[in-house]
């Protein structure tokens, strides 16, 4: 890329709190068709590894965001123990964990000159 351009673009956020749920309570992770744990995926980010990777790069990170907040819908005990565990971990985490909420991370960021 020339210098001076900018890179505009989108990751799953491995951080979402339904990926944590599978990780820390069901203790197991699939990988999927589609989504954060496509199979296709060659690297996983959360939002301070993706700054990192970007400004390691040559990037100047100008913008990081959380895109598709998720959750799920119903009353089903799934849904319930989804939303149970998203807030604790919000609770816990005094604010700190605000990223889980998100799906993806967009990201807009410049090469250095």
């Amino acid at each position: 890329m020339a210098a001076g351009a900018y890179l505009l673009g989108s990751v799953p956020n491995v951080r979402f709190y339904a990926n944590l749920f599978n990780l820390v309570v069901a203790r197991d992770w699939h990988y999927r068709d589609a989504g954060v744990l496509d199979h296709t995926y060659f690297r996983f980010f959360t939002f301070r590894s993706l700054q990192r990777a970007l400004t390691d790069a040559g990037f100047s990170v100008c913008r990081l965001e959380g895109l598709n907040q998720g959750g799920r819908g119903g009353w089903s005990a799934r849904t319930i123990a989804d939303r149970s565990f998203r807030r604790l971990l919000l609770m816990a985490s005094l604010g700190g964990a605000r990223d889980i909420k998100y799906l993806q991370i967009g990201f807009l960021a410049k090469m250095a000159d």
